[in-house]
């Protein structure tokens, strides 16, 4: 996608009715996906407590994404979502903390749309058709993800069960060498399933797969300090 096109599509968003997804994540919710890596075993904690951060002058939506390696910190990343007016979800940034021996050691990965020429993408189109095309972020240089649907309809095989009616993406950046497949399940509301292909950095295929949803399990938690002083806010 042209980055005209990003920047076009940033003002064609819908009226004042609150942000919501329509892949069925509801405030409140909390994923688990877990891997068994080179580095050992990855567990991804995704949660949507509510919390919203204003980008661009609209509301979003914060998912709030936490990565451990053998049971450490690796990884606390805040990404910010929202819906345009034709259901596709589109990506507006995140904060990332990266973090060594429980020690943090850089933001790498960090952008926000609006900032130092950055565009917001498109996170996952709601109609999706095979050959779609989009950029889902660009920071240029830094942060330039893009996805290609490959598959609609397609079932997918999890810890959790089985799951159909997902859609299939390629996805890449031109700036690395690794590349995946990604399924999203509407029924899981979320990505289910991620297969790291084997490439030129990549040796062993990865799988990365949906052990958990809880409905509730992002309730009630409180906005942090750290959070509030990014911008975010608890809707009253």
């Amino acid at each position: 996608m042209p980055a005209s096109a990003s920047a076009a599509a940033v003002w064609a968003w819908q009226d004042e009715r609150p942000v919501h997804f329509d892949l069925g994540v509801p405030v409140g919710k909390k994923f688990v996906l877990e891997a068994d890596t080179a580095d050992g075993k990855e567990r991804i904690e995704i949660l949507i407590p509510g919390w919203t951060k204003t980008v661009l002058g609209l509301e979003t939506l914060v998912y709030w994404d936490r990565v451990y390696l053998d049971g450490e910190l690796i990884e606390d990343t805040r990404d910010y979502l929202a819906q345009h007016k034709n259901g596709d979800v589109w990506y507006f940034g995140e904060n990332v903390d990266n973090y060594e021996d429980g020690k943090l050691v850089d933001h790498e990965g960090a952008w926000l749309a609006g900032e130092d020429g950055a565009l917001p993408g498109i996170w996952l189109k709601a109609d999706a058709a095979v050959g779609d095309k989009f950029r889902q972020e660009f920071y240029a240089g830094k942060a330039e993800d893009a996805a290609e649907v490959i598959g609609v309809g397609e079932t997918v095989e999890t810890p959790m069960g089985r799951f159909e009616d997902c859609i299939k993406t390629f996805e890449w950046s031109p700036l690395f060498s690794e590349t995946a497949h990604k399924f999203y399940c509407r029924e899981t509301g979320a990505m289910t399933l991620e297969i790291d292909l084997v490439g030129p950095d990549v040796e062993t295929e990865t799988r990365t797969r949906l052990v958990e949803v809880d409905d509730s399990g992002a309730f009630g938690i409180p906005l942090l300090p750290d959070y509030a002083d990014e911008g975010m806010v608890t809707p009253k």
